[in-house]
């Protein structure tokens, strides 16, 4: 019997993790012949290979999307590192049909899942240093929550109008980022440490205005739902507010 191209490439793992890894190929096969995507080959298999030895995150990743793969594979996301505002250019597109809390829930998980996928594949092949992957990492929180917060304060200004000073300023809820997400050391299994605050007391100017601290108030516990909250899509990042 021939030897295929990922048993020839299996068989440089230590015999510990062959059979753990040959399982994920062929539940990773079964779902990308159902999605009509086609299995990695060359370069792209021999990097794989390790990862999945070595995260199983990242293995059962690509076996629920194999078309996100696909997708890192061919648009070359994993081979280079990303450019500066890629990522939140990236969510932005995502996030255009993302009309309401549930649809932005779900993108923001898919998104995160997809692009930890890609920074561990970056670590784990070699690819990135320690350096670029805990900036990355970091990066990856600060665009999910600025795009959260985005969108959750502009629905709310819908309802009660836009938060503004006693001088008719506008006001924007400052989220600021506590303990390894502040020191740009985020790794993989960090939970974030948020505090939130705002510049100055008032109310909204809509039709039924609430004061600063109530609007506020409402947008954190938005905020931290939409990224805390377990859900089918798994969560966005575990949120503790206690500091």
């Amino acid at each position: 019997m021939a030897v295929t191209e990922f048993e020839r490439v299996l068989a440089r793992l230590p015999h510990a993790l062959r059979d753990e890894v040959a399982r994920y190929w062929e539940a990773y096969r079964e779902a990308a012949d159902k999605a009509g995507v086609t299995a990695p080959t060359g370069a792209a298999l021999e990097q794989m290979v390790p990862v999945w030895a070595c995260s199983e995150f990242v293995a059962r990743s690509c076996i629920r999307e194999p078309a996100a793969l696909a997708a890192l594979l061919a648009d070359g996301s994993l081979a280079a590192s990303d450019a500066p505002g890629a990522r939140a250019a990236r969510l932005d597109r995502l996030l255009a049909d993302a009309t309401d809390e549930s649809r932005l829930g779900a993108a923001l998980r898919r998104f995160r899942r997809r692009e930890m996928v890609r920074i561990a594949w970056r670590d784990l092949a070699g690819l990135a240093g320690l350096e670029e992957t805990l900036a990355d990492l970091t990066d990856l929180a600060e665009v999910l929550v600025d795009a959260a917060l985005e969108r959750l304060h502009a629905w709310q200004c819908q309802r009660y109008g836009q938060p503004r000073d006693p001088d008719s300023q506008p006001q924007r809820l400052v989220v600021l980022g506590m303990g390894k997400l502040g020191g740009r050391e985020l790794n993989f299994s960090s939970d974030i440490d948020l505090m939130f605050t705002y510049p100055r007391q008032g109310q909204t100017d809509g039709a039924r205005p609430v004061s600063s601290e109530e609007f506020f108030r409402r947008l954190g516990q938005r905020l931290g739902k939409i990224l805390a909250e377990p859900t089918a899509e798994g969560f966005v990042y575990r949120v503790d507010l206690r500091l």
